[in-house]
């Protein structure tokens, strides 16, 4: 009876997505099962020598499997504006870009400008 049993349980738990804690719910449905079934060697069913009358089975019922979400999850909006900054930065990022750009003489005066604004810092000996 307790490899019939067991098998109940781990085909019950097979066909669902619970986890290993329901052990023991399955353990009890499946034996509330067994009992109710018909045996070979009893001429009546273990629930009706136990309680003396047939078993009822209307509060049976199969439970319909949860509904996942069809929604579409996104980003909230409050960070809509950090697409819009890395959409309007055309800054170049390297030298070679610099001048391959069509306002090439505008960024190479920009560069000298600044290098000449440039403050050179002597160091100590150590």
């Amino acid at each position: 009876m307790n490899i019939t049993l067991l098998d109940m349980v781990r085909s019950m738990m097979s066909f669902t997505e619970l986890p290993p804690s329901f052990w023991g719910y399955a353990v009890e449905t499946a034996s509330k099962l067994f009992n109710m079934e018909p045996s070979k060697t009893l001429p009546q069913k273990p629930y009706e020598i136990w309680h003396g009358k047939p078993a009822s089975y209307k509060y049976l019922r199969v439970v319909p499997v949860l509904r996942r979400s069809t929604r579409e999850s996104r980003p909230p909006d409050r960070y809509g504006f950090l697409g819009l900054t890395s959409q309007l930065d055309n800054d170049p990022r390297t030298y070679g870009e610099a001048m391959s750009d069509i306002d090439s003489d505008k960024w190479l005066e920009a560069m000298r400008s600044k290098w000449t604004h440039w403050v050179q810092i002597k160091f100590g000996p150590s």
